[in-house]
């Protein structure tokens, strides 16, 4: 499968520096990935910054055009994201999860964030960017993000960040190729990687914390949880919060 790589050495974010490219060239080609050595004004989920040190990391966008998706079957581009980055990171390291929506961790701790923008039509998902930040060479965080880890802090070693932006493409290729056929596939690939699924642990809601066991996220990306009274609750996006 065709893709296209561009970096630049610094830039405000690099999905603005998508939606640019999309501005001048409308057709531009499905999975053009952008990556730059630093972001000035990168961001997180929930309005955060991303602190990324200059040079350490991998921070990118990738555009992705699916043919034909549904706008209610959007959450598939955040499932093979973060299954993209888990497969990555695996290659590497062990105790690699997906938490719900799209973090990835290593254990207790994140090593990557992730921020899907997507663009919908008459037709359906038109194009969706996937805004990610993989900490890779990093080794002091300064920020008061509560529990962040690298690659290196984990094992000892310093990568190329190219050669690992051209193994991410080729996998995040993969997992793109599945779409039209394997979404169940996907979809259950993605559950198996939920960090915490199926162990009782502790989360924050509106009304305040409970103790709960998560045992679904829907297709369209609701996370279901079971809470001790055997209730069973849905959320969206921003509606709950792991207790870490």
């Amino acid at each position: 499968m065709e893709y296209r790589i561009i970096y630049t050495e610094e830039t405000t974010s690099t999905n603005t520096y998508i939606k640019d490219i999309i501005a001048r060239e409308p057709e531009t080609k499905n999975l053009t990935l952008v990556y730059t050595g630093f972001q000035t004004a990168g961001r997180g989920q929930r309005g955060n910054t991303w602190e990324s040190e200059k040079g350490k990391n991998l921070t990118f966008s990738i555009l992705i055009k699916p043919e034909a998706l549904p706008a209610n079957e959007q959450f598939l581009i955040s499932e093979i994201s973060s299954l993209a980055v888990r497969d990555l990171l695996m290659r590497y390291c062990t105790d690699i999860c997906i938490k719900w929506p799209n973090d990835v961790y290593w254990k207790d701790k994140k090593i990557c964030g992730m921020l899907i923008e997507n663009s919908i039509d008459s037709s359906g998902l038109s194009y969706s960017i996937s805004g990610i930040g993989i900490n890779i060479n990093q080794e002091v965080f300064l920020s008061n993000a509560p529990n962040p880890v690298s690659l290196k802090n984990i094992t000892g070693v310093t990568y190329d960040l190219q050669a690992m932006i051209n193994e991410f493409i080729k996998i995040i290729s993969s997992w793109f190729s599945r779409l039209g056929n394997d979404k169940d596939g996907i979809h259950l690939e993605y559950l198996s990687s939920i960090y915490r699924k199926d162990v009782e642990a502790m989360f924050r809601d509106k009304d305040g914390e409970f103790k709960g066991t998560i045992i679904d996220v829907e297709p369209h990306g609701l996370l279901v949880i079971s809470d001790k009274e055997e209730n069973i609750r849905k959320y969206g996006f921003k509606e709950i919060a792991y207790i870490i």
